[in-house]
């Protein structure tokens, strides 16, 4: 019977202290947004900025293909996931392309630079794995999105 009544005199606290925590944390949320909100225009994502970040991600996801020692199944689909962030790379090299002002040569070169790279750690990967079918079409992918870059050094 004393454990009944010790159990209502502390349930409100807990309600107390679970409706503080919640307020905290939302409070906590709303601050964390509105700190993202004066970042941005600070340093706004430029597409060249989300080119490279999507070179990166193509990177970490080839890595992981790298050190995959499962399934062949689930090197599938990180193989996959590796075309869909080329997919990805494509669109923001295209939006870094129409808008001029965003970019400089020197940020096509360096860009370049980084597929490059990017290329020799697929077929490193893609030859150590023995995966012919995705690589075939992740060249493809990647060769379009170089000569895109090398067309606008060349007529600069």
């Amino acid at each position: 019977m004393g454990e009944r009544v010790c159990m209502k005199r502390f349930l409100p606290n807990i309600y107390a202290m679970a409706l503080f925590t919640f307020g905290a944390a939302s409070f906590l949320q709303a601050d964390n947004l509105s700190t993202r909100d004066i970042f941005n225009p600070l340093f706004p994502a430029t597409p060249f900025k989300n080119a490279v970040a999507s070179c990166m991600k193509v990177r970490s996801v080839v890595e992981m293909v790298r050190n995959h020692t499962g399934p062949t199944q689930d090197q599938q689909l990180l193989l996959d996931s590796a075309m869909g962030r080329i997919g990805f790379l494509f669109f923001d090299v295209d939006a870094m392309l129409n808008d001029a002002t965003s970019y400089t040569l020197n940020d096509v070169e360096y860009l370049l630079n980084v597929i490059d790279y990017m290329i020799a750690e697929i077929n490193h990967t893609i030859e150590k794995k023995n995966a012919q079918e995705q690589h075939n079409a992740i060249r493809h992918l990647v060769n379009l999105i170089k000569n895109k870059l090398e067309n606008v050094l060349i007529s600069a």
